[in-house]
């Protein structure tokens, strides 16, 4: 759950810094940690209905265009 990085004797901080950001982009746990931050609620069902008549009318206009 935790990522450790160990300094060598001989590394120089920003050195371990970097490989501690690149082990931290690798494990994803920022993008992760972001999504779990953020609440989103489900769509109703009235929500998801009018999309999809929505949806359904604009493919339509865009089919009668499409040869004009």
């Amino acid at each position: 759950m935790f990522i450790h990085v160990k300094r060598d004797p001989k590394e120089s901080f920003e050195r371990m810094l970097s490989r501690f950001k690149k082990l931290l982009q690798r494990s994803h746990k920022v993008v992760i940690a972001k999504e779990q931050s953020r609440h989103n609620k489900k769509p109703t069902k009235r929500y998801v209905r009018q999309a999809a008549i929505m949806r359904e009318y604009y493919r339509s206009e865009k089919k009668k265009k499409q040869f004009y």
